[in-house]
């Protein structure tokens, strides 16, 4: 949660009294989960527990807050996870996770929670070292922004988890790329929890309030305080 914090200023020029509050920025969050697909550059990749849909329906999330504060559950329901199973020579640096917002929308975030079912075994499948591809193109042969190297923290099985945020410049794309490379030790399969996307701006409060006190505000007790000078002086 984003929390406000309030500085004020008062100065008085000749008579006129300006208070600014300055707030310092909250955020506008606006979160994508469009629905993914899974490929291999070479030999197969099948499901073979829970479904690939499930990494962006938000079954398993659960807390108050906007969707990247929830956490993900653990445990061994198939409605709560995907792990696909690799097979004809595929490895998992073959594994490509691809998004299709429809249209080209504002990006600057990746929330990922980690494979997260049975065990500290299972949740070996986990993604560990990927990189983020958006683009405009379906095939990603013309990529707008393409990471460096990131890394997924690897998944209890046991207890709830977090999101993984990973933040980037603001890139306008219709299509954005999982392109993973490495999993936490189980060569043969890859799995993930969930996805979402989002664009997170700042947005200021500027809360200026300007008045004018001549008579009774604080141009009065300005006046008055130059007259007891003034009067002291001649004392």
């Amino acid at each position: 949660m984003v929390k406000n914090s309030l500085t004020l200023f008062a100065t008085n020029i000749v008579g006129l009294a300006t208070v600014i509050l300055a707030v310092n920025p909250v955020h506008a969050i606006t979160i994508y989960n469009p629905t993914p697909t899974a490929s291999v550059n070479t030999g197969t990749i099948a499901t073979n527990f829970g479904a690939l849909a499930n990494i962006s329906n938000g079954n398993g999330l659960s807390g108050s807050g906007d969707i990247l504060d929830q956490t993900h559950s653990a445990g061994g329901s198939t409605s709560n996870f995907w792990s696909g199973l690799l097979s004809n020579g595929a490895a998992l640096s073959d594994v490509n996770i691809d998004f299709d917002f429809g249209t080209q929308v504002e990006l600057n975030t990746l929330a990922l929670w980690n494979y997260n079912a049975f065990n500290a075994s299972a949740v070996q499948r986990g993604i560990k070292d990927f990189q983020l591809i958006l683009s405009n193109n379906s095939d990603f042969s013309s990529p707008l922004f393409t990471s460096g190297t990131l890394t997924l923290p690897i998944g209890l099985g046991t207890a709830s988890i977090s999101a993984t945020p990973f933040s980037f410049a603001t890139t306008s794309a219709r299509y954005a790329r999982i392109d993973v490379a490495t999993n936490y030790g189980n060569a043969s399969a890859i799995g993930l929890s969930e996805v979402r996307f989002a664009n997170v701006t700042a947005v200021p409060e500027p809360l200026t309030i300007l008045g004018t006190f001549t008579a009774l505000g604080f141009g009065t007790a300005f006046k008055a305080k130059r007259r007891n000078d003034s009067r002291k002086e001649t004392r």
